[in-house]
């Protein structure tokens, strides 16, 4: 098993954009921390905005199955700034916005969804709220240094794959169990 720092796994990190109100020309789909789940998934029954963003910007910075978005500024006292969302979306064209960016993970490297749930699991753990700063009124991540800072030991890719279809059954049973309560709520 080898450690390495979060950043020495990514291929990039994408600021987000928020373009120009739309025009109906080159308008984009652009995912805000609205439409972050506290499970890490995207909810994109909330609305989803359209902006205006120049063509060679949206190419440059749209989303790719299986980027990483972290919520970069917002937060709050309960919610601390750090939240990130697995992008499971194929055949769309996404951007998210300047609260927030792109981690691309290095696939030669990792198995995107292995990182996904350790940045996942920091936030959860609270390990993002020494990495956050306030100004004007807005909680901030100092997204370099928590970056920079994380270290995460790498199993082969193997036991990486593993670990992250063990996760996906284990959140498969808790959606199911949450629904069964919901439904059990409505019978009474």
């Amino acid at each position: 098993m080898s450690r390495f720092k979060v950043i020495d796994l990514l291929e990039n990190v994408v600021s987000g954009e928020w373009g120009q109100e739309p025009t109906g020309s080159n308008d984009v789909k652009v995912i805000r921390t609205t439409n972050f789940s506290n499970d890490g998934r995207l909810d994109l029954n909330k609305e989803i905005v359209f902006r205006n963003i120049e063509e060679q910007k949206a190419i440059e910075k749209k989303l790719n199955y299986g980027d990483i978005i972290i919520e970069k500024s917002g937060g709050s006292p309960e919610q601390p700034v750090g939240r990130v969302v697995y992008f499971d979306i194929k055949n769309d064209i996404y951007l998210c916005n300047n609260f927030t960016s792109i981690l691309r993970p290095d696939s030669n490297k990792v198995i995107n969804k292995y990182l996904f749930y350790y940045l996942f699991y920091k936030y959860k753990t609270k390990a993002v709220l020494k990495y956050q700063n306030k100004t004007t009124g807005i909680i901030n991540l100092k997204l370099d240094n928590y970056l920079k800072s994380l270290s995460i030991d790498l199993p082969s890719k193997e036991t990486q794959l593993k670990i992250v279809s063990i996760l996906d059954k284990t959140q498969e049973l808790i959606d199911k169990r949450k629904a069964q309560i919901e439904a059990l709520d409505q019978l009474t």
